[in-house]
């Protein structure tokens, strides 16, 4: 059955780029939040480079992250970095005291790629020798995608499903022998423009664009 109007989140703030909700925890009382963000980049599906592009970025901004991520886990705070059908996402959620200044942390290793239209070298987030590493990992497992026949046929289906999901094979070739040069430019046309969705259970909702 539907939730009564006293159960649902209660509009507080609206203005006309954000909306802001605020929902209780009526069961446990914890001061916890669980704040999610998922940013839809242009012409993403464009290209299997692309989409290619997306999941080693996504894998560089959370290996810059791994020491801040595990010292934020020792106060219970957690956050994780995922590719989505048309950008990416990011989740922070744990005690709410200090979330804010972990979301800042992520966002500020994942916004450290956008405005860099001249340059052609990688953020100083991101440490030397880890484009590489970063770069081989993901290699490694669209080179092992389709290993066995349950995994082969359940790809098959999505890409008949979704006419705008590349292979692992045609992402494969497209990374071979990219430069950081060619990985940045890539990056600077995706992230150039991107609408943003906030959403934050326990003590906000947030919709936007940014």
């Amino acid at each position: 059955p539907a939730s009564p109007e006293s159960r649902l989140p209660c509009l507080v703030y609206e203005k006309n780029s954000i909306k802001m909700w605020h929902s209780q925890d009526r069961k446990f009382k914890r001061p916890t939040a669980d704040l999610r963000i998922s940013f839809t980049c242009d012409g993403l599906n464009d290209s299997a480079l692309n989409q290619a592009c997306m999941s080693l970025f996504i894998k560089l901004c959370a290996d810059a992250l791994t020491e801040t991520c595990y010292l934020a886990s020792v106060c219970d705070l957690g956050s994780s970095l995922g590719r989505t059908e048309t950008g990416f996402s990011i989740r922070v959620s744990g005690f709410d005291d200090n979330l804010l200044s972990l979301a800042k942390e992520v966002l500020g290793v994942v916004m450290s790629f956008r405005g860099r239209d001249d340059k052609s070298d990688l953020p100083p987030t991101i440490k030397d020798g880890r484009f590489e590493a970063c770069l081989e990992v993901l290699l490694r497992q669209y080179s092992n995608a389709g290993m066995d026949a349950s995994s082969f046929s359940a790809s098959l289906r999505l890409l008949c499903l979704r006419p705008s999901m590349k292979s692992s094979f045609s992402k494969l070739k497209s990374l071979q022998g990219i430069t950081i040069a060619g990985f940045v430019k890539v990056m600077n046309g995706l992230l150039k423009k991107l609408t943003g969705k906030r959403m934050c259970t326990r003590c906000v909702l947030f919709h936007c664009r940014i």
